[in-house]
């Protein structure tokens, strides 16, 4: 299943980051580590995307598992508490990767091609290391649940019927009261 939201890193260019750092997150219900082996049990797994075109948040695994993990991700993604020790690690984990990524030849070479072939606009949506240093935890989760003020569009590829799937969602995926533009 994939949630689409057209909002895109020209629309915030936190969502990258901030996806990442929801992987350290839990919620005032369950730690990260509970998280963590909820979807071990389930056997259910999420990636998210964002590109400067959409976001996109794919949820893959067992389909007799698929409602609670629909239920688990929108218990992470509205309800993610910042946690400043994992900020401060993050932070610390994407610069030191920063850093290594500028002594990695196939790297430089990529970036290169990149801003060759669109100068300036590769890198316009990227935090530089200053910007990174000044963010603060809420920052990030914030971007997420500000994400889920649009509308977005779901995909799902399985065995369930279209009417199967719709009524299983309306039990446990949550739509804001009112959405963006």
């Amino acid at each position: 299943m994939e949630y689409r939201f057209e909002v895109s890193t020209h629309h915030n260019k936190l969502l990258p980051l901030a996806f990442q750092y929801l992987d350290y997150l839990g919620t005032a219900a369950r730690s990260n580590e509970e998280i963590q082996k909820e979807w071990y049990r389930l056997a259910c797994q999420y990636s998210a995307r964002t590109s400067t075109i959409n976001t996109q948040i794919t949820l893959s695994g067992l389909s007799e598992n698929m409602p609670k993990a629909v239920a688990l991700l929108d218990e992470i993604l509205q309800n993610a508490q910042a946690d400043e020790k994992a900020f401060q690690s993050f932070i610390a984990a994407e610069l030191k990767s920063r850093a290594d990524a500028k002594l990695n030849q196939s790297t430089i070479l990529s970036r290169l091609r990149s801003y060759l072939s669109y100068g300036k606009a590769s890198t316009k949506n990227v935090l530089n290391n200053q910007e990174l240093k000044a963010l603060k935890a809420d920052d990030l989760v914030n971007a997420i649940q500000d994400l889920l003020q649009y509308p977005h569009s779901l995909r799902y590829y399985g065995p369930a019927s279209q009417q199967e799937l719709a009524a299983s969602l309306a039990q446990v995926h949550t739509l804001p009261a009112s959405s963006k533009p």
